[in-house]
């Protein structure tokens, strides 16, 4: 594989007419370009079936009432996060839903209060130029048939002092227990790496803050937070991961291509109990899938809403 920092894959073409070559030209790009998030990762390396049925056949079960007000709640909070990096004020209260009640308003802003409170160097009134609010990053690679595997995070906020560079994320959810769990986790691999490789940071220079924040009862719960380091050896150990994960991806499209359904992930992990696809892929008792939604929209990464981490791995 080759390594590019992407700067644009729109196809250009200065004339007016398209000729029938021009379109096949422009399809085959289109197929030959996969933008993936941690998430993606995090789908294919848990199984590729689940992978296809999501990314490539763009179904999948639906969302409970519940995590629905989660996702929508996490989305509302990195925005409000957002125009106050950008300095909007007052910040406008319309953002909420009209099904949240008065009180789930107050805590949400007192959530955003807490975590201010809780990093006053960050937040401080006189802020520096060198931070970055919903910061994209892409990274090209190219596999063995050609095709561009668009790697793409995009930071809630990146600060950059003199000697070291911190990635900031916020979770809208409880705080994981382990921190081992959290630091096998594809965002914590990505996110460093990404940004390691389109810049001429150290890796040394490199670290990871989550900051969970939450509200029960209507009131905001303390942040509480995790932080990882990052070295050239994790840096090095993530390369060789990629590499063999894209590889993987890459020969499943081509015989995804050919008609061949990507592979499941083996019974023994005991992944599929949870899983919304186990009927479909026959390891389940049950005889009625449940009914699936097509979920192109959901499919561009920059109108993703928040997606808990915890457990996604099992599932």
């Amino acid at each position: 594989m080759r390594w590019l920092l992407c700067r644009s894959f729109e196809p250009r073409m200065s004339a007016v007419r398209v000729t029938t070559l021009q379109v096949m030209l422009i399809y085959k790009e289109a197929v030959q370009t996969m933008r993936l998030s941690q998430a993606h990762l995090t789908l294919l390396e848990s199984c590729p079936r689940k992978f296809q049925y999501v990314y490539l056949d763009q179904v999948v079960a639906p969302v409970s009432p519940d995590d629905q007000h989660r996702r929508e709640w996490g989305t509302h909070f990195h925005l409000m996060m957002q125009q106050r990096e950008l300095g909007i004020t007052p910040l406008p209260r319309t953002i909420l839903s009209q099904q949240q009640q008065p009180q789930s308003e107050g805590a949400f802003y007192a959530a955003v209060d807490a975590l201010v409170a809780q990093l006053p160097d960050v937040f401080r009134e006189e802020q520096s130029s060198n931070r970055y609010s919903e910061h994209r990053k892409t990274l090209d690679i190219h596999s063995h048939d050609n095709r561009h595997f668009l790697l793409t995070a995009v930071y809630d906020l990146v600060f950059f002092e003199e000697h070291q560079t911190t990635i900031f994320d916020w979770k809208t959810y409880q705080k994981p227990k382990t921190h081992r769990w959290l630091a096998e986790h594809w965002q914590t691999r990505l996110y460093p790496f990404v940004l390691t490789e389109t810049s001429d940071l150290d890796p040394r220079q490199v670290s990871m803050v989550y900051w969970f924040v939450q509200s029960r009862e209507g009131e905001a719960i303390a942040p509480e937070s995790m932080t990882f380091t990052y070295d050239h050896a994790q840096h090095d150990a993530i390369r060789q991961t990629l590499f063999r994960l894209l590889e993987d991806l890459s020969n499943h499209l081509i015989a995804y291509e050919q008609g061949i359904s990507m592979p499941k992930v083996s019974e023994e992990k005991g992944r599929c109990g949870l899983c919304p696809f186990a009927i479909r892929c026959g390891r389940s008792p049950l005889k009625t899938e449940q009914p699936l939604l097509d979920v192109s929209a959901l499919l561009n990464i920059d109108q993703i809403a928040e997606i808990p981490l915890q457990n996604h791995h099992l599932i």
